[in-house]
């Protein structure tokens, strides 16, 4: 009897681990790029697998807001953003989110990837930010931090 007790214990504890090993952490807030570059901020709705967006952008190319919605699935969502094509893709990479966009501007073409990485104590993501040109090779990689917002 004691063995079955102690291997029910352990078939339990194996199936939590695993349930909460696949947890993915919730975006859901309002973010600050702390940056000299400009000003960023970005509200997410996050539901997974879905997240929808909303990126206030204020630099040297002007004030803009980008609004999309995207799932964690690694497919490809449309968008028209300010009156332009757009792509986006976000997908898990472990407990890192990948996130991509794909945009016309009025002055060309931007590609950007993002590695976000969160903290455990869910007050900071670390962006890997990449951009890419057209032909996909590498413009620019530089790292932001983003607070959450209480």
């Amino acid at each position: 009897m004691k063995l079955n007790f102690s291997l029910l214990a352990l078939v339990l504890i194996s199936f939590s681990l695993l349930i909460f090993a696949d947890a993915k952490p919730n975006l859901t807030g309002v973010w600050k790029m702390d940056a000299d570059l400009g000003k960023e901020t970005m509200k997410i709705d996050h539901k997974e697998p879905t997240l929808h967006i909303v990126h206030y952008v204020d630099d040297p190319n002007g004030k803009r807001t980008i609004d999309f919605t995207v799932k964690t699935d690694g497919k490809e969502y449309k968008h028209q953003i300010q009156g332009l094509p757009s792509v986006f893709i976000a997908k898990w990479e472990g407990d890192v989110l990948m996130l991509e966009s794909k945009r016309e501007r009025s002055f060309g073409s931007v590609h950007i990837r993002r590695w976000m990485t969160f903290s455990k104590d869910g007050k900071t993501i670390t962006h890997k930010r990449t951009n890419c040109n057209p032909d996909g090779t590498v413009q620019f990689t530089r790292t932001e931090i983003w607070q959450k917002q209480e």
